[in-house]
């Protein structure tokens, strides 16, 4: 997938899936400024399905899930 300059890639508006491997979505979560920690990772539920909401580029995402934004872990 090649992106514009600036960063824009065509999905500006539009809801992306991706699948991973908990250690893999912990680390991303992390990296987006999530409170997630070894604890967290250990009691993630599979699956488990994360919604990061980006309301501009340059903010932090709202995120949601198991264990985040008010919805317990299993």
């Amino acid at each position: 997938m090649r992106c514009r300059p600036g960063g824009s890639c065509g999905y500006a508006g539009k809801r992306v899936l991706l699948g991973s491997r908990g250690t893999f979505v912990t680390r991303a979560l992390r990296g987006f400024g999530a409170t997630v920690d070894r604890l967290f990772w250990q009691h993630m539920p599979m699956p488990a399905v994360y919604c990061l909401r980006f309301d501009a580029i340059s903010q932090q995402p709202e995120v949601t899930g198991p264990g985040l934004g008010g919805v317990p872990l299993r």
